[in-house]
C-alpha cells in the first residue's frame, strides 16, 4: 500500500476531512495530491501527518508487507513488560 492510500484510509477511519488533517502546515490540495499518489510528501510532512493521525511516521512509511512486522516490533516492549 502506498503512503497516500494509508493516509487516506487512516484519515477516513478517524472521520477527518482533509482540511481537518492538514491544519496550518500543508494545503488541502497538497494532501489530496499525496492521497491520490500524484505527489510524495517530504519527511517533515510525513512526520506532521503522522502526528495529526496519532501514528508513527514509521508506520506510514512501512511497506504493506512490513506492516504486521512493524506492529509486532512496536509492541515488543509491552510484551516484555508483561512477562
Amino acid at each position: 500500500m502506498q503512503i497516500g492510500e494509508k493516509i487516506k484510509r487512516l484519515r477516513c477511519a478517524k472521520l477527518m476531512t482533509q482540511s481537518e488533517l492538514v491544519g496550518g502546515e500543508i494545503t488541502r490540495n497538497m494532501l489530496s495530491r499525496i492521497e491520490n499518489g500524484a505527489a510524495q510528501p517530504s519527511m517533515a510532512t510525513v512526520k506532521y501527518i503522522a502526528e495529526r493521525l496519532n501514528v508513527s511516521a514509521g508506520f506510514l512509511l512501512a511497506d504493506e508487507d512490513d506492516e504486521i512486522l512493524y506492529f509486532k516490533s512496536a509492541e515488543i516492549g509491552n510484551i516484555k513488560k508483561h512477562l
